[in-house]
């Protein structure tokens, strides 16, 4: 059995962009073998694990590992819309892959539509702070009437001033940049040099919008600025696919929580969470109030089964009819082996986006 990398996701259009991708790939010296496995409307982009020399280091290894992933991520969405997956994530082979396609392909095609068609782009704005420490003491002046004419007291309030300048123009750079940007996040830079610092996400037809964006910026006055762009970043994308297969002992454990059978319809588990919460409410059982780990373990004992009962049940569905809330969920560990679950997540904030 050959494992398979999964480098991205994408829809029906897209596959029908990408049927020569493994050729153009190989051409400028990327990894060979590079294709599709198509499951309904969503199709992987996957290729071969490489098999390593044994005189290679494992540092040299690891980074031609990232210098695949980034070719193929880059000149996949020249063509098309993907929502990549994580770096790293192997699959053992391609029925594995298809399986993952049919449990999970309705919760991917969504998020390719919606962000497949962004590119990231971090931008760091710096300043000179020697320079903007002579500008107040110079140009402007300090007020330090209020707090004395002592050396602490010059320096309290130098400090003040170079933070309320900073915050303004932080301010108004976040404001300027909000106004072509799709979604943007701040990234916290202990840097005393660093004014502002953001990941943007953007339509691929406004990246030139953001460099004429920070021309004027830096043209307003607003001080002696650095700007510096990086990006478009991999995976390029405002989301990232995390693929993971559950671990059984932790299956095991929230299967207790909720008193349930190794093999339940999946109706039965949220029915199962309802009880369990019901029976720790202060208000309508006699227990003490203030059981939050017990509530909170139900809840993740929930979600995780949840997860698990989702890529479950729409195979089982279709092979016997049965309505999804009808259709079986089976938490043994052979079946679990082959239960995929999936995060599509931002990348960076970690904020689960489906």
């Amino acid at each position: 059995m050959n494992n398979l990398v999964v480098y991205g996701f994408t829809n029906r259009d897209g596959a029908a962009a990408l049927k020569s991708i493994g050729a153009r790939i190989k051409a400028s010296g990327g990894p060979h073998n590079i294709g599709l496995v198509e499951v309904g409307s969503v199709s992987a982009i996957v290729g071969p694990e490489t098999k390593w020399r044994m005189f290679r280091s494992a540092e040299h290894n690891n980074l031609t590992r990232l210098q695949n992933y980034q070719m193929v991520l880059e000149a996949v969405m020249e063509d098309t819309a993907i929502l990549p997956a994580r770096y790293q994530t192997v699959l053992p082979g391609r029925e594995a892959v298809c399986t993952l396609l049919a449990q999970h392909g309705h919760k991917l095609t969504k998020p390719i539509t919606d962000y497949g068609h962004l590119i990231e782009i971090e931008v760091i704005v710096e300043w000179d702070l020697n320079e903007i420490v002579k500008t107040i003491l110079s140009k402007d002046g300090l007020d330090t009437s209020r707090l004395g004419r002592t050396s602490h007291g010059m320096a309290t309030a130098l400090q003040q001033e170079i933070t309320r300048r900073r915050e303004t123009l932080a301010r108004y750079i976040r404001h300027a940049l909000q106004g072509i940007s799709v979604d943007l996040s701040d990234v916290r830079d202990p840097d005393p040099g660093v004014v502002t610092r953001h990941v943007l996400l953007l339509e691929k037809t406004r990246d030139n919008d953001l460099f004429l964006l920070l021309r004027q910026i830096d043209k307003s006055g607003v001080g002696k600025l650095r700007m510096r762009c990086i990006g478009p970043l991999p995976p390029c994308s405002f989301a990232s696919v995390e693929v993971w297969v559950g671990d059984h002992e932790m299956v095991e454990n929230a299967r207790l929580n909720l008193n349930l059978n190794p093999i339940v319809e999946k109706g039965e588990i949220r029915r199962a969470y309802h009880s369990a919460i019901k029976q720790l409410h202060p208000d309508l059982n006699n227990v003490l109030a203030g059981n939050v780990d017990e509530i909170s373990a139900i809840r993740d004992s929930y979600e995780l089964l949840s997860m698990i009962a989702e890529g479950q049940v729409r195979s089982d569905a279709a092979e016997t009819g049965r309505r999804l809330d009808k259709a079986m969920v089976r938490l043994d560990r052979g079946a679990l082996d082959q239960t995929f679950m999936i995060t599509v997540r931002r990348d960076g904030v970690g904020k689960a986006v489906a």
